[in-house]
């Protein structure tokens, strides 16, 4: 996720959360993110309190691709 301000982006949140069962050598190769990096990833919870730090209530929150990334 990015903060944008101005046109600028003036921060970045990004958090591993390990999914519930292994990811695909396809999902793999799309992500470039591994099962060996998830192994030790903290769990759904603690990245959702993670990222509601992150945002602000009274921002607007964009997507892409919501289905894929939840």
């Amino acid at each position: 996720a990015i903060k944008v301000e101005d046109k600028k982006i003036v921060d970045k949140f990004n958090v591993l959360c390990e999914p519930t069962k292994a990811i695909s050598k396809s999902v793999e190769v799309i992500t470039g993110i591994t099962n060996e990096q998830l192994k030790n990833a903290n769990d759904i919870r603690a990245g959702i309190v993670e990222f509601s730090k992150f945002v602000n209530c009274s921002s607007p929150l964009v997507f892409y691709n919501a289905k894929f990334d939840m």
